[in-house]
């Protein structure tokens, strides 16, 4: 999930100097964490419907502001006539009661006319110490993720004062958000493998601790808007999912709760606060696992049957790393060699940033050869079979 935090104001303050930049998400002046209610819908147009929806977009170009599926229905975002545009898309979708319609001030063209101007300041932008990190668009939500690389005010009143504000969240990073920890096996875990993200780290203790009784887990501000949540939506956001909640990680103004089925937690809610009252910000599956650590697949040296030979998951990103791997974790014992692999980004001439889809490859010295020992991958959480490539 995409982070948001208000304003540009104090961005400065207690060691922070990263900016990230994004298109506010409807219906939110920028909270944190605080996507659209996306994905995992009931409804999902056909694709003779899809393009038909298309074509009638991109004849109201001057008006279409961005479209996504929610938990049950599909969003249609416009700036203005909105009832005229309703008549129309009802008309295509031909499926009542699956049709939501917003407003938003800006059309996608011209989110996306910024988005590139952004990108194609890459280079002046970094002379005045501001490094882009990553450029993206998924779904309505166009993102930018830009750094600071200075502690004056200059870089951010080139920000201010270059891109319209009122279009974009501002939003001050944490720098330690920026870089993974190191490799603990018994250290925190997330939900997936992408950025890494110290807020949505919890204890592994949480993936062994039973749920509690509803009346406790509910006895709460947040846990009373999960309870309402899931009473009225958790059939079409996630099924039989009113009770095994339990939690994950609580901050003052977020709380991340874990759905435990049988021995594991599968899904992840969370509950926040954007200055108002405790909503639902979103959730996705989860498959717990050791923040910043990626996918492999290894094979055995024809030459060294004690070195492993691994090819790997890593990303290109603007700042990079100068080794391809940042740090490799490996247990060996007697009937089992567990690996963990931290990957460094890559540096990309374009400044461009994909966060995984790049394989490289490396070596990993055993203390004897492998054997018939068994290879897990230390990432996830508990360790699984190892791809053998």
């Amino acid at each position: 999930m995409l982070a948001g935090l208000v304003g540009l104001v104090g961005a400065g303050a207690i060691g922070v100097n990263a900016v990230q930049v994004a298109l506010k998400p409807p219906l939110v002046d920028c909270p944190p964490h605080n996507l659209p209610d996306m994905g995992a819908s009931l409804y999902n147009p056909s694709p003779e419907t899809t393009v038909e929806l298309g074509q009638y977009q991109a004849s109201h170009c001057d008006e279409y502001a961005g479209q996504y599926l929610a938990s049950d229905a599909i969003v249609e975002a416009v700036t203005g006539h909105v009832e005229e545009h309703r008549r129309a898309y009802d008309a295509i979708l031909k499926a009542p009661g699956h049709l939501k319609m917003i407003k938003l001030k800006y059309p996608e063209w011209q989110i996306k006319a910024l988005m590139e101007r952004i990108s194609n300041d890459r280079v002046q932008l970094q002379r005045n110490g501001i490094q882009m990190l990553s450029i993206s668009g998924m779904g309505i939500y166009q993102h930018v993720e830009l750094q600071i690389s200075d502690q004056s005010s200059r870089a951010r009143a080139i920000l201010r004062d270059r891109y319209d504000t009122d279009m974009l969240c501002l939003i001050p990073i944490p720098t330690r958000a920026i870089e993974p920890p190191a490799y603990d096996p018994n250290g925190p875990v997330a939900c997936g493998m992408g950025q890494v993200d110290p807020s949505g780290f919890f204890p592994q203790d949480a993936l062994r601790a039973a749920p509690p009784p509803a009346e406790q887990l509910y006895g709460d501000a947040p846990g009373a808007a999960l309870r309402d949540f899931l009473v009225r939506d958790a059939g079409s956001v996630y099924r039989g999912a009113k009770d095994g909640w339990k939690v994950l990680n609580r901050r003052p103004d977020e709380v991340r709760y874990g759905h435990q089925r049988g021995d594991t937690v599968d899904y992840v809610a969370v509950i926040g606060q954007n200055g108002g009252p405790w909503k639902w910000m979103g959730g996705g599956d989860c498959r717990p696992h050791h923040p910043g650590t990626t996918t492999w697949q290894y094979s055995v040296s024809v030459a060294d049957p004690a070195t492993l030979v691994i090819r790997y998951l890593t990303g290109i990103c603007g700042p990079g790393g100068v080794q391809k791997v940042r740090e490799i974790y490996v247990d060996e014992s007697s009937d089992r060699v567990v690996v963990a692999i931290i990957p460094s980004p890559m540096e990309s001439r374009t400044g461009m940033c994909n966060t995984v889809g790049i394989t490289l490859q490396t070596q990993v010295k055993l203390k004897r050869p492998l054997g018939n020992r068994t290879v897990l991958d230390g990432g996830p959480i508990p360790p699984q079979p190892a791809e053998h490539g």
